[in-house]
């Protein structure tokens, strides 16, 4: 209840609030460096997946390169600020994909792709206002949109299985708890109101 009036009220605020608008744009520059560990030691692997691996690895950086730009145009410093609780908390639970499986680093990635997908889908219709944004965040949906997509392909042979259930059932779990995080950090800083 109370994350479903957050992201409402997160999604009213954030065309009018240029403190908060701000903050979701650092939020995912950030979040562009929870994947990365887990892809290059994928990566490393080789195989089949490592052009997958590598083109990702390239959008990740181009997408907080284009962040990092549309942060200095709003005035705020380019500079990548400390860890959020939000990311930090992540970063830990998956300690850079060391021991997790393939499967599971898959299965960690696509419950966050799809958080990611769907905030971008909100955020995308709230900056009616402001096109510079919107447009980078539809550009940045349509590249998430896309991870997602092959993160299922990969995950597909073992759909059905215990051990995909129990990695989901893990790392949705995880996700969740840091979501705790993000409302904290956002309700506590004042960057959302309960009022209006």
């Amino acid at each position: 209840m109370l994350e479903k009036w957050f992201f409402d009220r997160l999604r009213t605020e954030v065309g009018r609030n240029r403190t908060l608008l701000v903050e979701v744009l650092n939020r995912l520059r950030q979040t562009r460096t929870v994947q990365r560990p887990l892809i290059e030691r994928r990566l490393a692997d080789g195989g089949p997946v490592a052009a997958a691996c590598s083109a990702r690895l390239a959008v990740l950086d181009a997408q907080a390169a284009v962040l990092a730009e549309r942060l200095g145009e709003l005035n705020a410093s380019p500079q990548m600020p400390s860890a959020m609780p939000y990311v930090q908390f992540l970063r830990e639970g998956v300690a850079g994909g060391v021991g997790l499986s393939p499967l599971e680093c898959w299965a960690f990635m696509a419950v966050g792709q799809a958080e990611t997908v769907e905030l971008l889908e909100g955020l995308s219709t709230s900056l009616p206002n402001d096109p510079r944004t919107r447009s980078l965040l539809l550009a940045m949906l349509a590249e998430e949109r896309d991870w997602f997509d092959w993160l299922a392909t990969q995950l597909a042979p073992a759909e059905g299985t215990a051990a995909l259930a129990a990695a989901r059932e893990r790392f949705r779990d995880l996700y969740a708890r840091a979501r705790v995080h993000a409302l904290t950090s956002f309700l506590g800083g004042g960057l959302i109101n309960f009022g209006r």
